[in-house]
């Protein structure tokens, strides 16, 4: 690598070595010189270690062994503290880079410098590599920015960005504080919330990562306890509806929200196997009214994550993420 990153790839490790070959493989095909890769190994067990110490000769990938954290959220923290670009983005050990990512990223800067984060959408993939769908962003195909109060009002009824997909930069995460290590699932989420808020977000049409969904992810560990999944999802709920300064919208947000809180732990703790309670949808469907449907159909995008789900399930089993 000659002269400082402009760009930071972080890619937090634990037991990855199934996937995380062809994680380092999709950027180190695309990226130049400048674009540094640290791969933050959290105590693995496995062959990691030595995957990742098989890239070291190229000069772009730097292993990080910090402490044990037990949390991909302070082990993902702890890498970015280590970051030299002045731009970010996640990969994690299971997800890609498409063919495309580094000049649709390209051309993304150059239509703007001055945002804390942009986004796209991604596609899905199975455990096998294969396409399983998009998952688009609820904007319209022209959109290229979009003002934080409508970005809040939008991604609070549910997460819709793929962890591969947001760049963000370093600033921007050192002034929110990086990370809540408290919110082992929502973390990203929150994220996202507080980058949205500080600037315009800037959208790229681009399909150019990949989502992978399978039954072994980091995350799953947990999914199955619906109680603490719901109660993740409360706590960022309840730190951002009152930015909404519409009482309406705040209703028709709050109502959505609730919806998809109870839909997203009822499916997640089904494909977990964990105790559901589809009950507990009616209250909160009838409750929504036509602005909160029309909220949770534009934004939650449960159509699109839940047929890709259902083709990776059909094809290898259960699968999650």
């Amino acid at each position: 690598m000659s002269g400082v990153p402009w760009l930071s790839v972080v890619t937090p490790v634990y037991n990855g070595e199934r996937y995380l070959a062809a994680a380092l493989e999709s950027v180190l095909h695309q990226s130049d010189e400048n674009v540094e890769i640290l791969v933050s190994d959290d105590g693995s067990s496995d062959a990691s270690r030595r995957i990742i110490d098989a890239y070291a000769p190229d000069g772009r990938i730097r292993r990080l062994d910090g402490p044990r954290q037990g949390n991909w959220v302070a082990n993902t923290n702890f890498a970015v503290r280590q970051t030299r670009g002045r731009l970010v983005t996640f990969l994690h050990q299971d997800d890609l880079w498409l063919p495309g990512r580094m000049a649709s990223l390209r051309r993304a800067l150059a239509r703007s410098q001055d945002r804390a984060l942009w986004i796209g959408p991604t596609r899905f993939v199975n455990a096998a590599g294969r396409f399983a769908g998009t998952w688009r962003l609820p904007f319209r195909s022209a959109t290229t920015a979009v003002e934080p109060a409508g970005f809040i009002e939008r991604l609070l009824v549910q997460n819709f960005i793929g962890m591969p997909t947001p760049v963000f930069t370093r600033s921007a995460f050192d002034a929110v504080g990086g990370m809540d290590e408290q919110l082992w699932y929502t973390a990203d989420w929150d994220l996202w919330l507080k980058l949205g808020g500080l600037a315009a977000v800037g959208i790229s049409p681009d399909a150019v990562t990949a989502f992978r969904l399978h039954n072994q992810s980091q995350t799953m560990a947990g999914a199955s306890a619906s109680a603490s999944l719901k109660s993740q999802i409360e706590i960022v709920r309840a730190r951002y509806l009152p930015r909404i300064t519409d009482p309406s919208t705040r209703r028709a947000v709050d109502r959505a929200g609730r919806f998809s809180c109870e839909l997203n732990a009822n499916l997640a703790a089904a494909v977990g196997g964990g105790s559901t309670h589809w009950r507990g949808l009616l209250p909160s469907l009838t409750g929504l009214g036509m602005r909160g449907a029309y909220r949770f159909a534009r934004d939650a995008r449960i159509l699109e994550r839940t047929l890709a789900r259902l083709r990776v399930g059909l094809a290898s089993g259960p699968a999650a993420k």
